[in-house]
């Protein structure tokens, strides 16, 4: 392969492929280690970087890829390769530790806490932030420095912490230590009941017993009497005398207490020299004969050697104090090392140098140099107890495993499928088990040995065998996984995202299934994979995360409406507004179907909402049914009123239709209430009916004149007949007579003619005449006479329009004038009273027989016009 200092023109490192580079970063050697960091800090293809990140050796390099690299997976990678650096305790690793241990996560750092050994292990205890992993340390970690930093980050958390650390704690001085820092009694008793180690149990006990002394001391005793002396029988003396001698004895007594307090007043420094010079003021008292002299002499002969002794106590303790100090820093710095085995011998030998040291010098027991010598002497020997009792728990795991490795190892051959790992791992545990051999006795010690010499050849062609089949198999796998490539690629383009899904599960337990192939083409086809696999499980994530999103919103605003469906129900009562109620469950339910679906849960939702509808619409249908049994006989009665309004809308006496109308009104009214729909129904027919009985009443006069209009349109058929008939030679007599039997017939009809039927009828009669003019000659229906006194009629009429112009100008007083002459000499010609004449010229009109043609038609509209002015 070309270096970075082949000639070659370019290098597979810088080639435009980011799948070939990654290669060649894998197999780049080593040492070109400028190469590599090139690549990790200036390739742009993330693989690329994550794979010569995991090939730099400076962890200086990878700190910087780590602080900088903008994504994710080769931030990971740089991470994994700096916590492995810590752990194999590679020292520029641990030198960069303060900004290494900002990264690591808590697990990480425990596990550096606990297996890394120097300083870097109780660095790590700064940087933890869980107090649970705090915790596990104080309670596991093997250095005691460790153990010491976490609990001190501990002791300011919650109780149970270091209830829990006391219970659990591997290590007496993390154990005892939390004992110490409890205060609730309940909890030193759970201790001193469960806890691991025996130690931490008595100090919970002991804490125990000391709250206990200490409520009794506050209780507090009875103060005692001093018992009555007995006085012995005196013999009677002088008085004065007496008093003497009690003054006497009174000053012996004062003398010797004073001695007393001041020799046990003493300094240690003066004891000696004092105590001599308080001998001789002692000898030098006058004698006290009895109890009390010898009790006095007693007291101070015990007091003079106390003195004497804590003297010489004082005088040895001052010359051995400076090697307390020196062997209480030699056994804290020896507790402070990492615990091997050849600390015993040590620690013996400060043990033995300490008691002959102390050895009558007067030591306190509560001196702090002897409870820091005992605190890091016990703890030594704790943790080389512990290294023992692990060591022979380990041993003898050991040696159980190596009784039943041969058996084991015949198993594992056994088997039809194994993997080449198994094995490996299976050869790797003989090699490291058979040295155990020597440790085994007698028999059993030649029966395993015997047995592993027999199955180690057997292990070995069964690993060829495996590894051989595992080869063959890799390459049968490399076709099947260009085919599950093509599929994912194919699958890529499916829009249903639940086809998509199913699809990708299916090629991808596929794939597991033949993902063991020769390890470069391997390589090669699993990045080709991914490249259609990862932007589609994206493309999906996002898809059903929506989804997700969306189903959890409609669970909620669906349970929104089931809660007020439930409302509803709750609200039920005699007095329920039914229809209103079924309106809003409608409306609950027009919402529920507008709502996307919510998932898995709508097979739990739909019941829950369809339970408080069907006991409304229940309790509705009973409600309904109760009302519709008291609906029978107001629905009967409605009914019966529409059939009378019904039977009223046909008859034709007006005043008797009309008032009977209003009593059925008055007395729907009274009827009680039926279901709305039929109530409605029955009043849309009821009003009908009614309304037509007063419409026919309104239309009365237009109701006969409707059987008038009949007759007359039969009539005005009948002229139309006779006009479109051809006129007989000999029938000139015949046809006047029917002519003028229409208009005989006309005037003795009933009622008016309408408008047009009158026109009809005027114009049909004029065609009649018209037809045969002849025939009406000397009759009153001769159209030249008609209309010679139709033109006299209107000339008439137009002289009268002078007169009214001369009315018409004429001042109030004259017209008052004139009408007062017309009321009371009649009305004259020419006079004002032009209303009246107008009247009679259309009553001699009306009566005038048909004036046929153009000029009949002009007169006739002379006429109507000198009317409307006279009018």
């Amino acid at each position: 392969m070309p270096t970075s200092d082949s000639p070659s023109k370019k290098t597979p490192l810088e080639n435009t492929d980011p799948l070939v580079r990654a290669k060649a970063a894998r197999e780049w050697p080593v040492d070109d280690q400028a190469a590599l960091e090139r690549l990790a800090t200036q390739d742009p293809d993330p693989r690329v970087r994550q794979v010569a990140v995991r090939r730099l050796k400076s962890s200086a390099l990878v700190l910087r890829v780590l602080n900088a690299d903008a994504d994710a997976h080769v931030r990971q990678e740089a991470q994994d390769r700096m916590f492995k650096a810590l752990l194999s305790s590679e020292p520029e690793a641990s030198s960069l530790f303060a900004e290494i241990a900002p990264h690591l996560s808590d697990d990480e750092l425990v596990r550096i806490a606990k297996e890394v050994h120097g300083e870097t292990s109780a660095k790590a205890v700064a940087f933890v932030k869980g107090a649970k992993a705090l915790a596990d340390l104080a309670k596991t970690a093997r250095s005691h420095d460790v153990r010491v930093a976490a609990f001190a980050r501990v002791m300011g958390a919650d109780e149970s912490l270091l209830v829990d650390i006391a219970l659990h704690s591997e290590f007496k001085d993390s154990g005892a230590a939390a004992v110490q820092k409890i205060e609730s009694e309940a909890a030193l008793t759970r201790v001193a009941e469960r806890a691991r180690l025996k130690p931490v149990a008595r100090e919970a006990l002991s804490r125990l017993g000391k709250v206990e002394h200490d409520e009794e001391e506050e209780e507090g005793s009875a103060d005692l009497e001093p018992a009555a002396e007995a006085e012995a029988p005196q013999a009677p003396i002088d008085p004065a005398e007496e008093a003497r001698l009690l003054a006497d004895f009174d000053a012996a007594v004062q003398a010797r207490e004073a001695i007393l307090a001041k020799v046990e007043a003493l300094s240690n420094a003066e004891a000696r020299s004092a105590v001599v010079e308080a001998r001789l003021e002692w000898a030098a008292l006058p004698p006290l004969s009895g109890v009390q002299g010898h009790e006095f002499a007693e007291r101070f002969s015990a007091l003079c050697s106390r003195k004497i002794a804590a003297a010489g106590r004082a005088e040895r303790f001052a010359a051995v104090s400076p090697s307390l100090d020196s062997l209480a820093e030699r056994a804290e710095k020896l507790a402070a090392e990492e615990v091997i085995r050849n600390q015993r011998e040590r620690v013996r030998a400060l043990r033995a140098e300490w008691d002959h040291t102390t050895r009558d010098a007067g030591v306190p027991d509560d001196d702090p140099r002897r409870l820091r010598f005992e605190t890091a002497a016990l703890k030594v020997e704790q943790a080389l107890a512990e290294i023992d009792a692990a060591s022979q728990q380990k041993r003898d795991e050991e040696l159980e495993s190596l009784r039943t490795l041969p058996a084991r190892l015949e198993f594992l051959i056994q088997q039809k499928e194994v993997a080449v790992s198994q094995l490996e791992e299976a050869q790797r545990e003989l090699r490291t088990m058979e040295p155990l051999v020597g440790m085994l006795v007698g028999d059993e010690r030649k029966k395993i040995g015997r047995a592993l010499e027999e199955v180690r050849p057997k292990l070995f062609a069964k690993t060829q065998e495996v590894r051989e089949a595992v080869e063959w198999t890799g390459f049968a796998h490399l076709a099947a996984q260009e085919r599950l490539i093509a599929e994912i690629e194919a699958a890529s383009a499916i829009e249903n995202p639940d086809s998509a899904a199913n699809k990708l599960r299916d090629i991808e337990a596929r794939w597991a299934e033949v993902r063991k192939v020769p390890k470069d083409q391997g390589e090669e086809l699993w990045k080709k994979f991914t490249s259609f696999r990862d932007p589609l499980r994206k493309r999906l994530n996002e898809f059903f995360a929506k989804r997700t999103a969306e189903q959890k919103d409609a669970k909620k605003k669906k349970e929104e409406l089931i809660a007020r469906a439930e409302a509803l129900v709750a609200a039920v009562n005699e007095a329920t507004d039914w229809k209103k109620g079924a309106d809003d469950f409608k409306g609950l339910q027009t919402e529920w179907k507008a709502l996307p679906s919510s998932g898995k849960h709508e097979k739990d939702l739909i019941p829950r909402f369809k339970a408080p509808a069907d006991r409304f619409f229940a309790a509705r249908k009973g409600a309904m049914e109760e009302r519709d049994k008291s609906f029978g006989a107001n629905r009967a009665a409605f009914e019966d009123l529409v059939k009378r309004a019904e039977a009223l809308a046909l008859s034709t006496e007006w005043d008797k239709t009309t008032t009977e109308a209003k009593k059925l009104q008055a007395e729907w009214k009274t009827v009680g209430p039926i279901p709305m729909r039929e109530r409605e129904k029955l009043y849309n027919r009821f009003h009908k009916a009614v309304d037509s009985v007063f419409d026919r009443y309104r239309r009365r006069d237009s109701i006969e004149d409707e059987k008038f209009q009949a007759e007359r349109a039969a009539f005005l058929a009948e002229m139309e007949a006779l006009e479109g008939a051809e006129a007989a030679a000999d029938g000139a007599e015949d046809y006047k007579n029917k002519v003028a039997d229409f208009r005989a017939r006309w005037r003795k009809m009933s009622g008016r003619p309408s408008r047009e039927q009158d026109i009809r009828f005027k114009t049909l009669f004029a065609n009649l005449i018209s037809k045969n003019s002849e025939a009406f000659k000397g009759t009153d229906m001769d159209v030249d006479e008609n209309r010679k006194k139709l033109e006299k009629l209107v000339v008439k009429l137009e002289a009268l329009e002078n007169d009214k112009a001369k009315v018409d100008s004429m001042d109030l007083a004259t017209r008052l004038k004139e009408a007062w002459a017309s009321r009371t000499m009649g009305a004259k010609p020419g006079g004002s009273n032009f209303k009246a004449e107008v009247e009679k010229a259309r009553s001699i009109y009306e009566k005038l027989g048909p004036v046929t043609g153009d000029e009949g038609e002009a007169l006739r509209k002379r006429f109507d016009a000198i009317c409307r002015k006279l009018g």
